[in-house]
């Protein structure tokens, strides 16, 4: 690593390295961080950063904080037109290492996958449906239209109720037989659209998914949940109500 000069990262950026990666700070305080990207080097970063505007390479290292960048940021404004020929200008879109690059990439995007499912716990089949595939090809036409250099969290959405102000609930079955055992499945996860998440609601909600697989609550059957004041009320008649007791 110490022995790559300026010039040696700026040919591997061109030639478009796999080794080459970038990232913003994990808290850039400064809005100008907008406009750059720490490089690394296999991993490692060889105290330069990337500036997106006129793609040039500028030393830098934690504790240097934004002044400079700052004062670089004006220089691309000042200096660098509309028209001129960027890092990536010299990059051939067919020069013969296209079919390489390929490869290189389909190598990772396989381990990324396996990596995937195996730390989600999902099945390998998933990256085969066609809804991993729209979110795939939603996800590269995202990279195609942004650079390289936004960061993929700006993108993901929250899956949290406070950030998408969308509620949603959900409902699995559990049954014993004795072939298989306990049978575990998802029934659905769904947005409450509800107008409040009073008992009534919550037993209606609740009713409307089971009746949309043809069941129904009833004497015979226990419905698990937490044991807030409205999930008591919901299920208090009519079914055989569990409290879990991994939940308040």
């Amino acid at each position: 690593m110490a022995s790559l000069s300026k010039s040696d990262i700026e040919n591997l950026i061109r030639n478009r390295d796999p080794s080459i990666s970038y990232a913003k700070p994990k808290k850039p305080f400064s809005e100008h961080w907008n406009n750059y990207s720490q490089v690394f080097v296999n991993g490692i970063p060889p105290h330069y950063i990337f500036c997106s505007n006129c793609e040039n390479l500028l030393a830098w290292k934690t504790g240097d904080g934004s002044t400079n960048l700052k004062k670089h940021s004006q220089y691309c404004r000042d200096k660098f037109p509309g028209n001129q020929q960027l890092l990536t200008k010299f990059m051939s879109s067919n020069n013969g290492n296209n079919e390489r690059l390929i490869r290189m990439i389909k190598k990772d995007l396989i381990t990324a996958a396996a990596e995937f499912c195996a730390i989600d716990n999902r099945p390998f089949s998933l990256i085969q449906g066609n809804g991993f595939q729209h979110l795939a090809n939603a996800m590269y036409g995202a990279g195609r239209a942004l650079s390289a250099f936004t960061p993929i969290e700006s993108l993901l959405p929250d899956r949290t109720t406070p950030y998408t102000k969308i509620g949603y609930g959900g409902l699995s079955i559990h049954y014993f037989d004795d072939k298989f055992g306990l049978n575990v499945f998802i029934l659905c996860c769904k947005a409450y659209k509800l107008p409040n998440q009073q008992a009534n609601n919550v037993r209606l909600f609740t009713e409307n998914i089971l009746r949309s697989f043809s069941l129904e609550l009833d004497k015979n059957t226990s419905i698990v949940c937490d044991n807030e004041n409205k999930m008591r009320a919901a299920f208090r008649h009519g079914a055989v109500r569990v409290g879990c007791s991994a939940h308040f």
